[in-house]
């Protein structure tokens, strides 16, 4: 992963969630974020497969498809790229679902602020380069 740029995919159907989620991530200076937004689940896919991503922001709940179904097809694509899963439902089996599903970790929505999304970033990121080291 680039250590000045991060190139980041922000699965998301929600525009006043996608403006907010960037409006955060373009406030960072470092690391700095080039954002790709796909409203759903082969949009997203479509993504992932024509450019290199180095972290996935994805929502659990999409109009079009399904989070959990997406992040199975993106782990057996890619079982390393950092995956950040987002989802306003404050349930406990929903996070171990998507924890079990390939997630490296789960944030719920409302509790998100700038820095707090920004920390659980660098948290995922530091794990994906503890196992590409490993």
């Amino acid at each position: 992963m680039a250590a000045d740029v991060i190139r980041t995919l922000h699965v998301e159907d929600d525009v006043v969630q996608h403006r907010l989620v960037s409006f955060w991530l373009k406030k960072s200076s470092q690391p700095t974020f080039e954002i790709h937004w796909a409203k759903g689940e082969q949009e997203a896919l479509a993504k992932f497969a024509d450019q290199p991503i180095h972290l996935i922001l994805l929502d659990y709940q999409l109009a079009e498809g399904d989070g959990l179904h997406l992040l199975k097809q993106i782990r057996s694509r890619d079982a390393r790229v950092p995956i950040l899963a987002l989802s306003a439902s404050v349930s406990d089996d929903i996070a171990a679902e998507l924890l079990r599903a390939g997630a490296n970790e789960f944030f719920c929505k409302t509790e998100m602020n700038g820095p707090r999304l920004l920390e659980a970033i660098r948290s995922v990121c530091a794990a994906g380069r503890d196992e590409t080291s490993a």
